[in-house]
């Protein structure tokens, strides 16, 4: 197995046990999780903050209610405004 399909298969396993750690309310493990996911992507993430059409997405996706969905958006957007990427900071 090449790196790029080693890295895929990793960041498959965290998503889903991120994702079960959300549904029985395990928020550190989860934030670590996604946090630790951001630090793999970081280099891609980069390329999409420059796309509004992606950064309106976030902002609906963070507002929207559901903690499945709107944490990691909110999320993206706290890295993204961390890292001097966005200017518009996010509601907590």
């Amino acid at each position: 197995m090449d790196t790029s399909k080693a890295t895929l298969k990793l960041l498959g396993v965290m998503s889903q046990e991120y994702e079960t750690c959300c549904q029985r309310g395990d928020k550190e493990n989860a934030d670590g999780l996604y946090h630790s996911i951001l630090n793999i992507i970081k280099n891609e993430l980069r390329e999409f903050a420059s796309e509004p059409h992606f950064i309106i997405y976030l902002m609906n996706e963070a507002e929207c209610g559901h903690d499945i969905r709107s944490v990691p958006a909110r999320y993206l957007l706290n890295y993204y405004h961390q890292e001097g990427l966005l200017k518009w900071s996010p509601k907590n």
